[in-house]
């Protein structure tokens, strides 16, 4: 899979101090759906568990631009 957020710029400095809320909401749904991956890697099979960690590590890219 491959990583569209390498060379992206998600969240800048003026738009984490004007919509801090809505970033608050969005880092709990990121950590929501990670949970959910979680989940999801405990019965995967193996095929699908590439992709899953794929995903989770978009997950955490996404949240560390967020910090």
């Amino acid at each position: 899979m491959t990583n569209n957020f390498n060379n992206m710029e998600i969240v800048n400095t003026a738009n984490i101090s004007e919509h801090g809320e809505e970033l608050s909401h969005l880092n709990n749904e990121i950590n929501a759906t990670t949970e959910q991956v979680d989940n999801a890697l405990r019965r995967a099979s193996k095929h699908s568990i590439e992709r899953l960690e794929d995903y989770k590590a978009i997950l955490e890219q996404i949240q560390n631009h967020l910090k």
